[in-house]
């Protein structure tokens, strides 16, 4: 509501006195930045391409890796990065040092953006962890969200920590200089769990249904996120697989 100020104004005519109301001065409202996200999943891994859970252990890139990192930054070398954020396993700082290279960029390490926590299936396959842990693998995958592997993480607990990191990104890209462009582009370097829970939570969609994004190694997502909502550019996208796509 406006608040009025009451101001006495005397008539030319007649001598007599009417009040005017003038509006009181209010600050200006601080414009939040919308943020141009480039969501890249690090490259195939002995452990993906054997079909393994790789969570928090280190699993080793393959040439096919090493190979993807270097035409996915070669991709977006001419895509203006205002800042990348990249999660602290080594998979994933390969690829964000290949972006960053050549650029004046801050490049920001965070365990946040790491991917799910398997426990005692990580490094297993699918038939692997059913063998040695079958009513836990039951468990997990009939409610990932609120039931996690064995002295792992659940879904809920992975967005728990990558809300933070999130924060984090917000409040840097609040603070950088304005540019002419409509939306501040930031990298963040990840890996496939993080990536669609952010799907989910930016386009409303439940958690549980997070398996529906098809993430592969080697991809980039574009997400833009304004104050009214997320506008999802592109999923999935791996440089050869279309004939064009619009890096602005």
């Amino acid at each position: 509501m406006v608040t009025q100020i009451l101001v006495k104004q005397e008539r030319k005519a007649g001598g007599n006195v009417q009040q005017f109301p003038i509006p009181e001065k209010r600050p200006k409202a601080k414009v939040v930045k919308p943020i141009r996200y480039y969501l890249l999943r690090h490259g195939e891994t002995e452990y993906s391409q054997a079909g393994r859970y790789s969570g928090w252990e280190d699993a080793r890139l393959t040439d096919t890796g090493l190979e993807q990192h270097q035409t996915m930054a070669a991709a977006l070398a001419h895509t203006d990065l205002a800042v990348i954020y990249t999660s602290d396993s080594y998979r994933c700082i390969h690829l964000a040092q290949a972006v960053a290279k050549s650029r004046k960029v801050g490049l920001h390490k965070r365990k946040g953006l790491r991917e799910l926590n398997f426990g005692a299936f990580g490094g297993k396959t699918y038939g692997e962890a059913a063998a040695e842990h079958p009513q836990a693998l039951a468990r997990w995958v009939a409610e990932p969200v609120r039931n996690a592997p064995p002295h792992g993480e659940t879904l809920e607990r992975l967005w728990e920590r990558l809300l933070p990191v999130l924060q984090e990104v917000k409040s840097e890209v609040q603070e950088l200089p304005s540019t002419d462009s409509i939306c501040v582009p930031v990298a963040i370097v990840t890996h496939g769990g993080p990536i669609r829970a952010l799907l989910c939570q930016w386009l409303g969609i439940p958690l549980p249904y997070q398996w529906q994004f098809r993430i592969d190694p080697g991809s980039l997502t574009v997400v833009e996120q304004y104050e009214e909502g997320a506008i999802c550019c592109s999923v999935n996208w791996r440089p050869g697989c279309l004939s064009a796509l619009e890096m602005r």
